[in-house]
């Protein structure tokens, strides 16, 4: 009964953070999620605060991984990888989890786009660590299948490798859509074309893949 009312006074808190990623997402900012918790946790930074004073360190990690996915998918991967290296100080980081898969094909993303960015070779360290990582899952697991080819991507195109980068990018793109990961699909283009306007190199055999997308 304990664990049960324990959950119950938590779920607020989790249901916050969603609603503050799904709002900085989509671009609302006339809306305060903290109004669910009535005045008891007025913004992020309390709310782990509060986290830290009650030990709880499922909100900890809540609260940092909600912080890397929205960094993420707005494109900013330094401090999507700060929040990425908080969160792996954390004891519970290391228990396998539904969003262990995600955070780790997003956090290798980040460090081939850092890396070619020109931040550091570690960037490139991480991301094949990550990479590799993927690889294996892909054994036991088809669903990470478009995941494992835009990481391989972002391999080939931090490796120069334009054309292997292409043909990942347009894999991954179709494995996504042949999945029904549509925000994944998105991503992939996201980053295809990015990657395609920074080099500039726009050919006759590139459109025609691009095309074939």
């Amino acid at each position: 009964m304990k664990s049960v009312t324990k959950y119950s006074t938590e779920l607020p808190k989790h249901m916050v953070l969603r609603k503050i990623n799904l709002n900085i997402l989509i671009g609302i900012s006339d809306e305060d999620p903290f109004l669910l918790l009535e005045d008891t946790i007025c913004n992020e930074d309390e709310l782990l605060t509060h986290a830290k004073l009650k030990k709880n360190m499922q909100l900890i990690e809540a609260v940092h991984l909600n912080r890397f996915i929205s960094a993420f998918w707005m494109g900013d991967f330094a401090k999507a990888m700060e929040s990425s290296k908080l969160m792996a100080e954390l004891p519970s980081s290391k228990m396998p989890k539904i969003q262990t898969l995600y955070y780790t094909c997003y956090r290798g993303i980040a460090a081939y786009q850092l890396y070619r960015g020109g931040n550091g070779e570690h960037f490139l360290t991480e991301g094949n660590e990550v990479l590799s990582k993927v690889q294996s899952w892909r054994k036991m697991c088809k669903h990470v299948e478009n995941k494992l080819l835009l990481l391989q991507a972002e391999y080939f195109a931090s490796q120069c490798n334009r054309a292997s980068a292409i043909e990942k990018y347009g894999a991954s793109i179709s494995a996504a859509r042949d999945h029904g990961f549509v925000h994944e699909q998105g991503l992939a283009y996201e980053v295809s074309f990015v990657f395609v306007l920074v080099h500039l190199f726009v050919t006759p055999n590139l459109n025609a893949s691009l095309n074939r997308i």
